[in-house]
């Protein structure tokens, strides 16, 4: 059926076909971010147990990024608890 298309539908198709996976994709990272904002709040209100669930969902690349934010964050409030 699509071999029927007139080429400018099939140029659309080919374009709301890529939107689509586009849109999957930003989907995709944006359940990353909110599993690392969880495992954060979790970890922030001592509930390891519950942090270390959150964690465990997320792919490897999403964890060590995870564990970069948690330093740089832990660094930032050092400084500040000293500042004070």
């Amino acid at each position: 059926m699509a071999d029927d298309l007139p080429d400018w539908a099939k140029q659309l198709q080919d374009a709301l076909e890529q939107a689509g996976r586009e849109l999957g994709d930003a989907f995709t990272k944006a359940g990353h971010i909110l599993g690392a904002q969880a495992a954060m709040g979790w970890a922030f209100q001592g509930e390891f147990d519950h942090a270390r669930t959150e964690i465990a969902k997320l792919p490897r690349p999403q964890i060590e990024i995870l564990s970069m934010a948690a330093r740089a964050l832990a660094t930032l409030a050092e400084e500040e608890a000293v500042r004070r």
